[in-house]
């Protein structure tokens, strides 16, 4: 950061070139982790500049139109099972008022999804990728023959991608380095092989680089940035407020989440959490991520005891051992299922992000103890990023 001659702030030239893929944004469908959280102000402060192609764009607003359509009609169908099951005017007012609302919405998905995701491409002043002329011939030569990122010839599903890898060869001639997020195993591994590609898995193992970490310590004043290095090293001492942090956190992170075991008999093999006691954590420190601003993150796993719900094929519980059925209370859910409740202790790994109050980041003679304090006061939430049932012979 400089004062140019007019004495305004000069954030310096754009230094990181980067584009996500379609997996990336999936995985975070409403872009409010730490890693898009910090991507936007590398963004914004003109230190990165990011570019969606165009097949990722629709492919992820397409993704977002379907998902959002399927669970309004969940609502739709559970909104008509009440009104069969109950004769309440209280309860079928509110099952045909729920209707339609969701017949109101239903037709506005897709604009919606189209608006949301284009107002975030100008906040972040992203450039969009048109597919090009060229790139028709160069996607069908490398279809017949199976080129990366095609996984064999003719594999009509990976088209999208290889669109998607013609932009970033194209990127990547026109720059140095291109930093590339993608967690699709074919395309991960063909953009590998293009010269100043830099590939990354998971978006914060970019944010987390040295390039990315000083170029969000350049958009921070430097005694904040100063102070915020001296968080890190104070943030360690600091186990048992975090631990309390987490644990009035995970409760709200992880209630009616769902979860996947082949354990659940149903085709889908989810179920759904629905009460959650006190988790034990075990921090990462030595992976503590800065976010830019006043944001920093810290890695955890943890083990909650929780219960889940899940249904359950009758015939199923009915050939149970009594100690099976010991742990599963069920009620009647359909003619082929009941309703299960069952406990569990539940494996988290995610991430404690907190705002640090900024009263005493910009003491440049802070104490270590008001700088613990900033910390303990700040503003904080749990991010989840994977669950699984704790096995005895987990070895996750």
């Amino acid at each position: 950061m400089s004062i140019d001659n007019n004495g305004r702030i000069s954030r310096g030239k754009t230094l990181l070139h980067v584009t996500i893929d379609t997996s990336i944004y999936r995985k975070d469908p409403k872009r409010e982790k730490g890693g898009f959280r910090a991507l936007k102000r590398l963004c914004k402060g003109q230190k990165v500049k990011l570019y969606v192609p165009e097949v990722v764009k629709r492919e992820f607003i397409s993704q977002q139109k379907i998902a959002t359509e399927e669970e309004i009609q969940k609502i739709l169908t559970a909104a008509k099972s009440i009104n069969r099951r109950s004769r309440s005017e209280i309860l079928k007012d509110f099952a045909d008022k729920t209707t339609k609302m969701a017949d109101k919405l239903a037709p506005r998905v897709g604009a919606n999804a189209r608006s949301e995701f284009k107002e975030w491409i100008g906040d972040c002043n992203a450039e969009v990728l048109a597919i090009r002329p060229k790139h028709g011939n160069r996607v069908m030569d490398d279809y017949f023959q199976g080129n990366p990122p095609f996984s064999s010839p003719k594999h009509r599903d990976d088209i999208p991608d290889s669109f998607i890898f013609h932009n970033i060869v194209d990127l990547a001639s026109e720059h140095e380095t291109v930093y590339v997020v993608v967690n699709d195993g074919g395309l991960f591994n063909a953009v590998g092989t293009i010269k100043n590609v830099k590939a990354f898995k998971e978006l914060d193992d970019f944010t987390s680089t040295q390039e990315c970490q000083e170029a969000l310590a350049k958009l921070t004043g430097e005694t904040i940035a100063t102070n915020m290095e001296r968080a890190k090293q104070i943030i360690p001492k600091q186990h048992e407020s975090l631990a309390l942090m987490l644990e009035n956190d995970i409760v709200d992170a992880l209630a009616y989440r769902t979860i996947h075991d082949h354990y659940f008999s149903e085709d889908s093999n989810e179920a759904m959490i629905s009460m959650v006691e006190e988790a034990e954590p075990v921090f990462d420190f030595d992976n503590i991520e800065y976010y830019g601003g006043s944001e920093i993150g810290i890695p955890f796993t943890a083990v909650s005891e929780c219960t889940v719900d899940y249904p359950i094929f009758k015939s199923e519980y009915v050939t149970m051992s009594d100690e099976e059925m010991s742990k599963i209370s069920v009620t009647e859910l359909n003619d082929h299922f009941f309703e299960a409740q069952q406990d569990f202790p539940i494996g988290v790994k995610g991430t404690l992000s907190i705002e640090i109050t900024t009263d005493h980041l910009e003491d440049p003679d802070v104490s270590d103890s008001d700088l613990a304090a900033a910390i303990n006061d700040g503003e904080h939430k749990v991010e989840i990023e994977e669950t699984w049932i704790v096995k005895e012979d987990s070895k996750h």
